[in-house]
């Protein structure tokens, strides 16, 4: 933990030097452009890294805060949560919208990361689809690409991940955790690559 926060004071600085040099970018050449990019692109990661790390490190230590409160619209929700990843996704609503109890944030993170990898390690389009079932809201992320893996289980293993993976294979781990605790559940199909919340019923 010491470690983590030690790492987030120099990537802050980091960043912040990154935002005054993107005000110049245009005074640089393609190729200056370019390194450019890909420095910023490793600073991201080096931030997400971090984030993950503290995470998991609450996770291991049961030490995550839940506020949930009422999302009155689960398509509106859902719909700046598209918006806001900046990512390219496919998104069928619920035809009758109705609310949810939940911690917005933490259902953020598992989302964040459940798209992030549809589209590091899948193939597009990515789609986001709500229904319910049984009473229950059901998110489900899918791609197009092929999983290696044929068990949630085995993926959701602390730093298990995928030979061609940059990441450090915590993400299902913590985010099985969190779905758990706010009780739902993950589950997972192949061809295409499906993970689908299963959480607490909403209100119409």
């Amino acid at each position: 933990q010491v470690l983590s926060h030690e790492f987030r004071t120099p990537v802050s600085s980091m960043l912040l030097l990154q935002e005054q040099l993107q005000s110049k970018l245009s005074h640089l050449d393609f190729n200056e452009q370019d390194l450019f990019t890909r420095l910023s692109t490793e600073i991201y990661r080096l931030q997400r890294i971090i984030e993950v790390s503290k995470t998991y490190l609450q996770v291991e230590g049961r030490k995550i805060q839940f506020k949930p409160i009422e999302i009155t619209s689960v398509n509106e929700w859902m719909n700046d949560f598209i918006f806001e990843s900046g990512f390219k996704i496919e998104y069928e609503p619920l035809e009758k919208d109705h609310s949810l109890v939940t911690d917005p944030f933490w259902l953020k993170f598992v989302l964040s990361n459940l798209v992030q990898n549809a589209f590091d390690h899948g193939a597009e389009p990515v789609k986001i689809k709500i229904s319910i079932a049984s009473g229950k809201t059901q998110i489900t992320v899918q791609d197009h690409g092929v999983c290696e893996f044929d068990s949630f289980k085995k993926m959701r293993d602390s730093f298990v991940k995928s030979p061609q993976s940059k990441g450090m294979g915590l993400g299902l781990n913590i985010s099985s955790f969190i779905v758990t605790e706010l009780g739902g559940e993950i589950s997972f199909k192949n061809s295409p690559t499906s993970f689908t919340l299963c959480l607490s019923e909403g209100k119409a």
